[in-house]
């Protein structure tokens, strides 16, 4: 996407920053009427892309292929038996294109069999109970298949050093499998699961391409791609705490103490073992680790005294203030003007942002006279092929290798719904070797960004990034579909 484009793609998300929420496809109805009011007709775009049974959406594509354009669909059902066993079915299906012929067509299948018993814990909760195991979440099926075809694919070589001359090349794949997740308590779950997988890299004619630049020992598995068994199993952590002093403040309170703390930390880590066997092809086999994790804060407050207009005064610190806590605090998007308006009420929560502290990291192993095929390889620099973001400064694909290593701290805020801000720090690094990812050869950036959120969940992100020595970098990223 040139300059243009991208700063065009921020101003849209930046003009639509008026009042947007879940909508119901009905707003459409008056959007060419010559009455209609702008809010109106934004408020019907909303709708298009976040119905909860069919709508567009632009996410789904990996970066590089062009603005992407699709449709999901999505149904689900839940189920409670005579017995009080619980289970639920959801289902999504998707197609995406994009103008460069880029598209990809994927389903899935999520199911909570009815095995559990609804049962009480030692410490008195309701749990949902399977054997020894009593826990608030239960046994899970995800079942996926897609097909993509994918026109360009960055590649600069292998290694940290690569040079920055990119090339490209076409990618198709298809793939499909079956994966299970046991809770063993509420923070601590097993997965594993299985999959075939079929990778195709078409020769093609352009100049700067792969198949014309390089070999089978410089991109190992240019010459050939055979079908992939993917078996892994995995560890995940969630954990959870709050720091909310308990209050009885009566909702006509109108004095006293204005907030008390909301903070709320999560951890949420995963470390999974895969197994990668190239049928009819044991150079092309390999095995994976992989360590993903999210620490959080999210910073917020709960309004203990009401503050009406009135309240407010005249002062222009006093109605910056207040501005500001009307936006974090729920009231936003409404018009207030008569003195007895509430700014803000008792019990609402404010939301003051999150600081994440992400880490990634990859590490390959090979037996002997095997290699780990190059389109198979971790990379780091923009996004990745799964939309995964790293080392924002940099262009997407920008360094590839067996090994990897990324690390991240963000800061994310609700700024007038759906727009946000983000400020980040990244760093990461690729190797040949698990002693090549030190912390002292990390390659760095920082910048800021706006973000795009859809019945709460972030879809996209435009950002400008410095670090990388070229410039400030101005990209964006949407989120993977599913």
């Amino acid at each position: 996407m040139n300059l243009r484009l991208r700063l065009s793609f921020f101003c849209m998300l930046l003009a639509c920053a008026g009042s947007l929420h879940a909508q119901s496809k009905s707003m459409c109805r008056t959007f060419f009427d010559s009455t209609a009011k702008l809010h109106t007709r934004v408020e019907c775009a909303e709708a298009l892309f976040s119905d909860p049974r069919f709508h567009f959406t632009f996410s789904g594509l990996p970066p590089g292929n062009g603005f992407a354009l699709g449709g999901m669909f999505e149904d689900e059902a839940d189920n409670v038996s005579s017995t009080g066993k619980l289970s639920s079915r959801q289902v999504k299906l998707s197609i995406v294109g994009s103008v460069n012929q880029s598209w990809v067509a994927s389903g899935v299948f999520d199911f909570t069999p009815p095995l559990y018993t609804p049962d009480h814990n030692k410490a008195g909760d309701v749990c949902q109970r399977l054997g020894v195991f009593c826990t608030k979440t239960q046994f899970s099926l995800h079942a996926q298949g897609v097909h993509r075809s994918l026109q360009t694919i960055s590649f600069y070589g292998l290694g940290a050093r690569s040079p920055a001359i990119k090339h490209t090349f076409h990618q198709n794949d298809t793939f499909g499998g079956l994966t299970g997740n046991l809770p063993l308590t509420d923070h601590l779950a097993v997965a594993g699961g299985v999959e075939f997988l079929q990778p195709d890299l078409p020769p093609t004619t352009d100049p700067l391409s792969v198949s014309n630049n390089f070999n089978n020992i410089t991109a190992p598995g240019l010459q050939s791609q055979p079908l992939f068994t993917h078996t892994n199993i995995a560890l995940a952590t969630t954990a959870s705490a709050l720091s909310n002093p308990a209050t009885n403040d009566d909702p006509l309170n109108h004095t006293g103490p204005l907030m008390k703390r909301n903070l709320r930390f999560g951890f949420d880590n995963r470390a999974s073992y895969h197994w990668y066997h190239g049928i009819n092809d044991a150079p092309s086999s390999f095995q994976r680790f992989l360590f993903t994790g999210d620490e959080s804060i999210s910073f917020g407050s709960n309004v203990r005294r009401y503050v009406t207009v009135s309240d407010i005064g005249s002062g222009l610190g006093s109605r910056i203030f207040y501005f500001i806590l009307k936006n974090a605090c729920g009231n936003g998007n409404q018009k207030l003007t008569a003195p007895g308006d509430y700014v803000i009420k008792v019990t609402q929560q404010c939301n003051y942002g999150r600081l994440d502290f992400r880490s990634n990291l990859a590490v390959s192993n090979t037996g002997t006279g095997s290699v780990v095929p190059f389109y198979l390889q971790p990379t780091v620099g923009g996004s990745d092929i799964n939309s995964q973001i790293s080392l924002r400064g940099f262009p997407n694909y920008r360094f590839r290798d067996r090994n990897a290593v990324s690390v991240q701290a963000e800061y994310s805020v609700p700024i007038v719904d759906p727009i946000g801000l983000i400020l980040f720090y990244d760093a990461g690094r690729v190797g040949s070797a698990l002693s090549d990812l030190t912390f002292a050869n990390l390659r760095q950036d920082a910048g800021l960004g706006a973000t795009f959120r859809l019945q709460g969940n972030v879809v996209a992100q435009t950002y400008i990034a410095w670090g990388a020595g070229h410039g400030p970098l101005l990209n964006y990223n949407f989120s993977k579909l599913f």
